[in-house]
C-alpha cells in the first residue's frame, strides 16, 4: 500500500514536470539551471567541512589524547 502510494505520487510528479516542459518552451540556460537546481535537491543537504568522517576521527583522538594527559597530571599531583 505505501508502495503503490509512492509510485502514485511519484507518477504525479512525473507528469507535472512532463506538463511544465511542454508548456513552456524554455532556453538551454534555463534548462540546465533546472536540472542543476534538482540535482542539488536530490543530494540532500551539504555535510560541513569540519564534520567530514576523517575530521571527526582526528576530534576523537584529540579528545583521547587531551583527556589522557589530563588524567597523568591529576595523578602526579596525588
Amino acid at each position: 500500500m505505501i508502495l503503490n502510494h509512492l509510485n502514485q505520487i511519484n507518477i504525479k510528479r512525473n507528469v507535472i514536470w512532463h506538463l511544465v516542459f511542454k508548456t513552456y518552451t524554455m532556453d538551454l540556460k534555463t534548462l540546465n539551471r533546472l536540472d542543476t537546481l534538482r540535482r542539488l535537491k536530490s543530494k540532500g543537504p551539504k555535510t560541513p567541512k569540519w564534520l567530514k568522517p576523517y575530521h571527526v576521527i582526528l576530534i576523537a583522538l584529540l579528545v583521547v589524547f587531551i583527556s589522557g594527559v589530563f588524567i597523568k597530571i591529576l595523578d602526579q599531583n596525588q
